[in-house]
């Protein structure tokens, strides 16, 4: 019991999990289509190739050759998701006609100022209002 409990820790056994990890929500990022757990994975791509790029500099520097070049294959396949959707990307061109004006408001079920609502709404002339937290009340 006594070798468990003062069990060291080394420094890069830590970045070697972190990096570990970071592959694995990689490639669960690409599961979403399966639960919604693999589908929040997939929005941190621009953090995972970050992480996994520092992580394979650090790990080549260290001459641990294989963990490098697996981390740095990671590290492409997200700058490469991320890329596909800079590259080619164009705005659209204003036609000179009036935006969609939205008003998003949580208007939280135990409030009652029903008139700072209503007053906001009558300021903002919105196109399309959704209210969130509403009750039969502020129906």
């Amino acid at each position: 019991m006594k070798g468990v409990l003062s069990t060291r820790v080394r420094f890069d056994g830590l970045l070697l999990w972190l990096g570990v990890l970071v592959c694995v929500f990689t490639a669960t990022g690409f599961c979403g289509g399966f639960t919604w757990l693999c589908e929040l994975t997939s929005h941190f791509r621009v953090q995972y190739g970050a992480c996994l790029v520092g992580l394979a500099g650090f790990f080549s520097l260290k001459r641990r050759f294989r963990v490098a070049v697996s981390f740095a294959v990671f590290a492409t396949v997200n700058l490469a998701v991320i890329l596909s959707f800079a590259v080619g990307a164009t705005f659209p061109k204003s036609t000179g006609e009036r935006a969609l004006r939205v008003m998003l408001l949580n208007v939280h079920t135990e409030n009652e100022r029903y008139d700072l609502v209503i007053r906001a709404v009558k300021i903002y002339k919105p196109d399309l209002v959704v209210f969130e937290e509403v009750n039969r009340r502020w129906l």
